[in-house]
């Protein structure tokens, strides 16, 4: 064959799940990712299995999801969904919100009317916001999402990152007090 190139011997595909002369070969990273992958799978199965013999069950602490969908989702829509905040893939506590983080990325934002909520996004945003009080049901104050926003709590990376006061000034502000009646388990009035 006249201007190919053939290269004899084995190629790191052919070498199957060892070194290479330049370290593992890809078919050993994409081997080891795998397995990695299962156990995590088979690791997060067995956690979920767990009772309630003392440790964690899986379960979210008793908040009203109505409550949730009518006066917090609003509270973390204009205060922690920016895409620089909690409206980013890359935040453990994501805020799905309309014209921000979607599920399903409008297709021309531009020329659109933004488009409501779906289900599976208001129930992530609830259980999200519910997990950050696990644990915490006897003191919610204390809680990830209580302490983290407010100026005296838990150190809060929005504060630190953008140089101005943090989400709210105080515990007495209105939309902090929000927060803390849906987590002492306030219900919606119907």
């Amino acid at each position: 064959m006249t201007g190919t190139m053939r290269r004899e011997g084995p190629s790191a595909w052919d070498e199957g799940v060892g070194d290479g002369p330049y370290g593992p070969s890809i078919r050993a990273k994409t081997a080891a990712r795998r397995c990695l992958g299962v156990v995590f799978c088979l690791l997060s199965v067995i956690a979920g299995c767990a009772d309630d013999s003392g440790s964690e069950s899986g379960q979210l602490p008793d908040v009203d999801y109505a409550y949730f969908v009518a006066r917090i989702q609003p509270v973390l829509e204009s205060k922690c969904a920016f895409f620089a905040c909690h409206g980013s893939l890359e935040r453990r506590f994501q805020i799905y919100a309309v014209t921000r983080l979607r599920e399903i990325p409008d297709p021309d934002p531009i020329f659109q009317a933004p488009r409501p909520l779906t289900p599976a996004e208001l129930e992530r945003n609830f259980r999200n916001a519910a997990g950050m009080l696990y644990g915490f049901e006897d003191n919610p104050e204390e809680s990830l999402l209580l302490s983290k926003p407010v100026s005296g709590g838990t150190r809060h990376g929005g504060a630190t990152l953008f140089g101005g006061p943090n989400v709210f000034t105080s515990r007495e502000d209105p939309n902090f007090r929000t927060l803390l009646e849906w987590a002492r388990g306030a219900r919606l009035e119907e």
